[in-house]
């Protein structure tokens, strides 16, 4: 799967929509919520040393889970700050 593949995918969720607010590099997916004025991201598409990643938010528990499962492949959110990476999986897409 590709990038732009992943982000089209995304896209086919309801209520996401596509947005850059930490630059053209990163494209971050939100879901819209009717109570507030912005959404809350749901994944966070990337290249990290020439390699396409995606962060994806996700409860501690269901993080744990998946690294324990893919310890190679999945990863706490690497950008996050320490308190907020058991919320976040950083996968090789």
């Amino acid at each position: 799967m590709t990038k732009r593949e992943l982000i089209d995918y995304c896209l086919t969720l309801p209520a996401v929509y596509e947005d850059y607010p930490f630059g053209d590099d990163v494209t971050v997916v939100k879901i819209k919520s009717p109570s507030q004025d912005k959404g809350r991201i749901f994944a966070q598409i990337f290249m990290l040393k020439g390699e396409p990643k995606a962060t994806f938010n996700c409860s501690a528990d269901t993080g744990e889970f998946y690294r324990s499962i893919y310890p190679e492949s999945v990863t706490r959110g690497y950008h996050c700050p320490s308190v907020q990476q058991l919320y976040f999986n950083t996968v090789n897409i």
